[in-house]
């Protein structure tokens, strides 16, 4: 029988009520083992099953560490347009953005960084020499 990697998410999602996080990650890690699964793919399913239930799951990209106002209103951004109730935030340090913040869920990428902006103006205006 085929079950969609959006079955197995809401059936993990499931699980974690009903047995608890630890039960249900190690239900889904000897699941996945046995199938031949894309499991970034999974993971993405289960960040939008969650965002469904009104839970963000987010990645923070910044050249620096951010700070507590810098995160906060990066965060309250993204609530007002989601929608969300809640958010998980996993903060990543990347000095190769230059400066500014990058705002990644399952559903969508914000690049507000100095990177990203130069790489956007370089595609638009081509380059020179």
């Amino acid at each position: 029988m085929n079950v969609s990697r959006t079955q197995i998410a809401k059936g993990f999602l499931k699980l974690v009520d009903e047995k608890g996080y630890e039960s249900a990650v190690q239900s889904l890690a000897a699941y996945t083992a046995t199938q031949k699964l894309d499991v970034e793919l999974l993971l993405n399913d289960i960040a939008r099953e969650l965002e469904s239930r009104g839970h963000l799951t987010l990645e923070l990209q910044s050249a620096r560490e951010l700070t507590s106002k810098s995160r906060k209103h990066v965060v309250d951004y993204l609530q007002t347009v989601t929608g969300a109730n809640s958010v998980s935030i996993t903060e990543i340090v990347n000095p190769e953005l230059i400066g500014g913040v990058k705002a990644i869920t399952s559903e969508y990428e914000l690049d507000w960084t100095v990177r990203g902006r130069l790489d956007r103006l370089m595609k638009q205006g081509g380059t020179h020499g």
